[in-house]
């Protein structure tokens, strides 16, 4: 935790240093909640050597989440970057002020070993689709294009279930979505919100759906299924993807949402 007393107007840059490596994992979930779930998704992470993680929201579904998930986060055994999703913004009334507080900023990018990640809010309906500070954020990734690059957020501009339509949902908010990773240089598009593990190509896009954090399916089918996604890097190169089971124990499955 770093505590800095700036001037509003004054500009900062820091910067971190990882030991050379020929590789970097990272591990991908979302839709944990907040309780022994999330908990597990974290250690699990690390289990698997994931470098730091990537969280594609929801970790608030009942009373309790918001808090707890902050201190898990906090508390992690590897770093977190964390998009927020619908019900950490909205849940009953409007709680994303301790997401800004305590967790980060909605929009945002960091560039790691040769690799860009793009954090972008979709946990409520933009008008328009290209306002507000994520347009902002796209104009300067559309103005400095790199091929490399990792996109996550919690909607899905598919939903990969027949049917469903679990997606984001604003006013042409999906094909500006499209066009803005497109013009800075394409990508890979990570999503939580569906409870469900999928690959789909969404005109050229690759979307992973990396939404079993709760594990439903284990309880359903009372088998462990349930997957997190890791992506491997390597210096300047595309990231590459695999997935692999969660291996959540039964006595971890403690969400009410169950």
């Amino acid at each position: 935790i770093i505590t800095l007393d700036a001037a509003t107007n004054q500009s900062l840059q820091l910067k971190w240093t990882l030991p050379k490596s020929g590789s970097y994992t990272f591990a991908v979930i979302g839709d944990t909640g907040g309780n022994t779930e999330l908990d597990w998704c974290l250690q699990r992470a690390a289990e698997l050597g994931a470098t730091f993680l990537l969280h594609l929201g929801d970790f608030n579904y009942g009373q309790g989440d918001y808090q707890r998930a902050v201190e898990q986060f906090h508390a992690s055994p590897l770093p977190c970057y964390i998009s927020i999703g619908n019900h950490d913004f909205n849940d009953s009334g409007l709680v994303y002020h301790h997401f800004l507080s305590n967790l980060g900023s909605f929009n945002n990018a960091f560039s790691f070993a040769g690799t860009r990640f793009v954090n972008f809010d979709t946990a409520a309906d933009f008008l328009p689709a290209s306002g507000g500070m994520r347009g902002e954020l796209f104009e300067r990734l559309v103005a400095d294009p790199t091929p490399n690059q990792v996109f996550f957020t919690h909607r899905p501009l598919r939903d990969p279930r027949p049917g469903h339509d679990h997606i984001v949902s604003g006013l042409n908010e999906d094909k500006w979505i499209q066009r803005v990773i497109a013009q800075s240089g394409g990508g890979t598009l990570l999503t939580g919100h569906v409870h469900h593990s999928a690959e789909l190509n969404v005109n050229g896009i690759k979307q992973y759906t990396v939404g079993e954090g709760l594990g439903h399916e284990d309880i359903l089918l009372q088998q462990p299924v349930a997957q997190l996604l890791l992506g491997h890097i390597e210096h300047q190169q595309p990231p590459t993807y695999e997935w692999a089971d969660i291996n959540m124990p039964w006595a971890y499955h403690r969400s009410h949402t169950h």
